[in-house]
């Protein structure tokens, strides 16, 4: 039994001597973080102090990216930044500096006053918004009001919103609406001048192009062939009549028509003849003419077709072919035939 608590008591101690060192071993470590990184910090200073603002910088930002809380090294990046004109950047970090510096900093209310004055500056800086792609022949509306642009393609505007129309000869116009422009931030906006397309050279679907020039087909050969049909019985009625509608005497042989009294059957038969062809010539030449009148209808329509046919969609076309789907059931077996074309 005292053998299990003198146990025991080990290693509550131990696991105690080792909570209480591990704030120590972080408290060490962020300690050698922090000399390290004020280390690069006095070299950036050196570099900052001899004019040489971009080795400064590399200094500083390297600095920071160890130990990224020292207010110190987020003001030089801020004095940097200021120094090399860049009034954005320069803003964020003294914005980081005012939020990590102790209260008591001295230099928190100097950098209170840096910063409305660079709010003031960038306030005053015009905006620039920079069309990328923009050719050389284009001309550029913001507002409805005719702008010139700079050799960047650029142009320096007030900080608002503005509506931009770009226009070029065979080019179709390019808009954009509502661009947020900020003071002293560029914006870039990429202009792109599409050809306008040539209706003619779009594929068009003409499906009922070739239904009505069927139709108009189909109408035409059937009007083709009544017409053939009234020639076929005109002519066998000039076979039997002469053209001032007498019966020939070949004709009157034929059914024994010689106009006497003894034979009215046969004349009255000869002369029914002769109006069953003439009344069936007359039908068929009046069939034709309807033909030949839907058949011109039917062009007509035909060419409404060609002209008025849609565009064809983007959709991938569906092969023609024969498809067939099998089936079963407990009293049938086969299959659906369809055809696609």
């Amino acid at each position: 039994m005292r053998v299990a608590v003198f146990v025991l008591t080990l290693l509550i101690t131990a696991t105690s001597v080792n909570f209480c060192q591990l704030p120590a071993a972080n408290a060490q470590a962020e300690s050698a973080s922090r000399s390290q990184a004020l280390q690069l910090f006095r070299q950036g200073k050196t570099a900052y102090k001899a004019g040489d603002y971009d080795a400064a910088l590399k200094f500083f930002r390297k600095a920071q990216a160890i130990y990224a809380r020292e207010p110190l090294i987020i003001l030089a990046l801020a004095k940097t930044f200021d120094r090399d004109s860049q009034f954005v950047r320069a803003r964020k970090y003294y914005d980081l500096f005012i939020k990590e510096a102790p209260p008591t900093d001295p230099d928190r209310g100097r950098i209170i006053k840096r910063i409305a004055a660079i709010d003031a500056k960038l306030k005053a800086r015009p905006a620039t918004l920079i069309l990328k792609g923009l050719p050389s022949s284009a001309k550029v509306s913001i507002n409805g009001k005719d702008r010139g642009v700079d050799h960047r393609s650029a142009v320096e505007l007030p900080a608002g919103t503005y509506n931009l129309k770009v226009t070029m000869k065979l080019r179709l116009p390019f808009e954009r609406k509502e661009i947020v422009l900020q003071a002293g931030i560029s914006r870039t906006i990429e202009v792109v001048l599409v050809k306008p397309v040539d209706p003619s050279t779009l594929p068009r679907d003409h499906t009922w192009t070739w239904v009505a020039g069927g139709a108009t087909a189909a109408a035409l050969i059937t009007a083709g062939g009544f017409f053939l049909k009234q020639v076929f019985v005109r002519q066998e009625w000039f076979d039997k009549f002469n053209s001032d509608g007498k019966a020939k005497d070949s004709t009157k042989e034929e059914y024994g028509c010689i106009r006497s009294k003894d034979t009215p059957a046969e004349c009255q038969a000869m002369d029914d003849e002769g109006n069953r062809l003439n009344d069936e010539q007359l039908a068929w030449q009046n069939r034709a003419w309807i033909t030949a009148g839907i058949a011109g209808a039917l062009a007509v329509g035909t060419a409404v077709a060609y002209f008025a046919a849609p565009v064809k969609t983007t959709e991938e076309p569906k092969a023609a072919g024969l498809t067939l789907v099998p089936f079963a059931s407990h009293e049938h077996v086969g299959g659906i035939l369809s055809l696609r074309f």
